[in-house]
């Protein structure tokens, strides 16, 4: 069935684990990560925060990154790997045009490894300046979060 999973701020967080099984391929998640506690960057409709999910298929995200847009939030590295969540906040990251505040990075170790959700502040010049880990998703590459989740998956605050 559909679980939701409700984050609190990151200080009070801690790191959840999440297991996900057979997911990959056509396989959709249903499940629902609900970050509503959080504010991020991004427009809103009707007092709701638009989720706007981007896959960054970059080798080098130290460089800038020309796909990104204003307003996205929700972002997925598939090929820019970072051992921690103070790697990817120590790192010289160019989201310049996602805008300025909190987003989230779903990024991994390397390609065979689980995925995890960090809470990330931008900084003007698209710089990742502070990065909290806020869950690690069992079972799931971030290839398979690239095609298994989207914006549905996700409620921003």
């Amino acid at each position: 069935g559909i679980d939701t999973y409700v984050f609190s701020i990151a200080a009070e967080n801690g790191m959840d684990s999440i297991v996900f099984s057979d997911v990959g391929g056509s396989n959709a998640v249903e499940d629902i990560l609900d970050f509503s506690a959080i504010t991020f960057v991004g427009g809103s409709t009707s007092g709701t925060k638009d989720e706007v999910f981007k896959v960054f298929s970059d080798a080098n995200v130290a460089v800038d990154v020309l796909t990104e847009t204003s307003a996205q939030n929700i972002l997925v590295l598939t090929r820019s790997y970072f051992a921690s969540a103070t790697a990817l906040a120590t790192a010289n990251t160019k989201f310049t045009d996602c805008g300025t505040g909190n987003v989230l990075i779903l990024y991994a170790n390397s390609s065979s490894e689980d995925t995890r959700i960090a809470l990330c502040g931008l900084n003007d010049d698209g710089d990742v300046i502070t990065a909290t880990d806020m869950a690690v998703l069992i079972g799931m590459t971030v290839d398979h979060a690239a095609t298994g989740l989207s914006a549905n998956n996700f409620i921003l605050g």
